[in-house]
């Protein structure tokens, strides 16, 4: 039947078996090409940018310790987001550290946090599912380790909560977190 037929006519899709197929195929020849030639220098990469953050960290923190007006060795972290996730995963890297606060940031591998010195503060938003997954990870391989882990989820907040304009920001789960972030700091760091 030519295809401009005066009467309309069923139509066909065909679900074919070989497109499960070859899409198959084409992943595994990818994920072969990638692993052999980019996974390697993917992961150096990521290893070199922790390392230099580490680095800058490190700097910071002489940097901090060496002014007059801070007392030597009375230092602490603070993040939020990725930064959160930095302060917690610099708390593997520095056992100088006194005080680590982490906003709704990822945890650093579970096998480094044996290596944590100082206590870790955790703020996390209610809705923030990525980031609340792991959190029974964390304070299992914390307790595991004999660390001091107290954290608190916000009730009606998500990722990013203390930043205004993110879900939460507006309401009273604001100032309950800042204020156990600031009683927090008291305690460890001092006035």
């Amino acid at each position: 039947m030519p295809l401009l037929a005066a009467a309309k006519s069923p139509s066909l899709i065909d679900i074919n078996p070989g497109l499960m197929f070859w899409t198959l195929i084409t992943f595994v020849v990818v994920l072969v090409i990638l692993r052999k030639y980019a996974f390697g220098p993917i992961q150096q990469m990521i290893e070199a940018r922790r390392a230099a953050v580490t680095a800058d960290l490190d700097a910071a923190y002489a940097y901090l310790n060496g002014l007059p007006a801070v007392r030597t060795g009375d230092i602490g972290t603070i993040g939020f987001c990725w930064g959160g996730g930095q302060s917690f995963r610099y708390a593997t890297n520095n056992p100088n550290l006194r005080a680590v606060v982490v906003c709704y940031g990822p945890p650093p591998d579970t096998a480094t946090m044996r290596r944590i010195q100082a206590p870790v503060l955790g703020v996390y938003g209610e809705n923030d599912e990525r980031i609340d997954a792991t959190l029974p990870t964390v304070v299992a391989a914390m307790q595991s380790d004999g660390k001091t882990f107290n954290h608190e989820v916000y009730p009606g907040t998500g990722h990013g909560f203390l930043k205004p304009g993110r879900q939460g920001s507006d309401g009273p789960q604001v100032e309950r977190a800042w204020k156990r972030i600031l009683e927090f700091y008291r305690a460890r760091l001092g006035k």
